[in-house]
């Protein structure tokens, strides 16, 4: 159903409205781009496929929480300290955070991506918070403590190098 009211929406915009979609938005299912590309509705114009992004952020939470419930023994992800549900919301947002605020800036997205990860494999013994934002407002407590003069807090969030 998606799929044929896509192909009638685009395929009428150009005689209807005199205009081309030339992007499209999707939910990570591609059966409707893949359409109108097959298409070739605008000849040789390409449609471009954006991802929304609340639905990778989503995605990523989903996987998350699957690979905790497949995980266990020695190596479990889900027992305490590890990967709790809350903390797979916090990663989910945080990932969809640093998509959002550095869109078209690929090396900043992995530089913040990679922040949430040193952020929450930090600890007291071993703290790495170098890609972290700093400055008082940061989201990263230690980092916005060290700006504002005050001793760092100990870190609430203590993951095993293997999660």
């Amino acid at each position: 159903m998606e799929v044929q009211a896509a192909l009638i929406l685009f395929e009428r915009s150009l005689a209807k409205y005199g205009l081309r979609y030339t992007t499209i938005l999707c939910d990570g299912n591609c059966r409707t781009y893949l359409a109108l590309s097959e298409a070739g509705v605008y000849g040789y114009i390409k449609i471009v496929k954006e991802d929304c992004i609340n639905h990778v952020e989503k995605r990523m939470g989903t996987n998350l929480r699957t690979l905790k419930s497949k995980s266990g023994g020695a190596e479990s992800l889900g027992r305490k300290g590890r990967l709790t549900g809350e903390l797979i919301t916090k990663l989910s947002r945080y990932y969809g955070w640093a998509l959002k605020s550095h869109k078209g800036n690929v090396e900043e997205t992995q530089k913040a991506v990679m922040a949430t990860y040193h952020h929450v494999t930090s600890n007291d013994a071993v703290s790495d918070h170098s890609l972290c934002p700093t400055g008082p407002d940061s989201w990263c407590r230690q980092n916005a403590a060290v700006a504002k003069g005050e001793p760092t807090p100990k870190h609430r969030y203590n993951l095993p190098p293997h999660v």
